[in-house]
């Protein structure tokens, strides 16, 4: 909703990414618990009387389907390569 707000986004993923791919390299067994905290309302893009721009639950679901979409590319790219992997749960949806 925020297209100015896209170069960030990039970083961001990049960064989780990269995360991601060095926690399932040092664990190929396990759970992997990812937690992005958008921290209170202070920290929220506001307008000028302090009223939240976005919906900020649906922006935690949006990055959590980019977290799982990420996990799930890795586990096909791990299953190509002959890797074994868990694969992302996704039991609240």
């Amino acid at each position: 909703d925020f297209p100015q707000h896209a170069k960030w986004v990039d970083l961001f993923q990049g960064w989780w990414r990269d995360g991601l791919e060095s926690w399932r390299a040092r664990n190929t067994h396990g759970d992997c618990i990812f937690l992005c905290e958008l921290g209170p309302p202070e920290y929220a893009m506001t307008n000028a009387n302090g009223v939240e721009m976005s919906n900020r639950w649906e922006e935690a679901l949006t990055i959590r389907r980019w977290i799982i979409d990420m996990w799930n590319e890795m586990e096909a790219a791990d299953v190509i390569s002959g890797g074994v992997s868990e694969g992302a749960s996704d039991s609240t949806s």
